[in-house]
């Protein structure tokens, strides 16, 4: 399902594939997408 805007729909699909291979490559794109995030959040 599109959200409408590409670079979600990308980050959407990092962390689904994070979760299914129990990695955590996603994390730095969240961080930079959301600066206010911790590491533990």
């Amino acid at each position: 399902m599109s959200t409408g805007n590409v670079n979600l729909d990308i980050l959407l699909g990092q962390i689904e594939a994070d979760r299914i291979a129990n990695t955590k490559q996603s994390i730095p794109q969240i961080m930079k997408r959301y600066p206010s995030l911790s590491q533990k959040q």
